[in-house]
């Protein structure tokens, strides 16, 4: 585990699964797509990004770099890879 910034411009690292719950939905919807594009850099390609229920991935451009993974028999929240 590291400690990382979500507001630097650069890579995070490069990941298989990332948890951001509850975080975007405090953030415009510039800043929200800054993170998405951020996540999308930072993660291998079949990695999955973890966002809390009530957060959404809410543009075109985030539906571009992410996309819904169901699960019918689970109970996991929305998760995006």
């Amino acid at each position: 585990f590291f400690t990382h910034s979500l507001t630097n411009v650069g890579l995070l690292n490069e990941f298989d699964i990332i948890f951001c719950r509850n975080v975007m939905i405090y953030c415009d919807t510039n800043l929200q797509l800054q993170l998405l594009h951020l996540f999308h850099k930072s993660m291998h390609e079949k990695s999955f990004l973890i966002i809390g229920k009530d957060e959404k991935i809410i543009s075109k451009e985030g539906n571009q770099l992410f996309s819904r993974y169901e699960k019918h028999d689970s109970v996991l929240q929305p998760i995006y890879h």
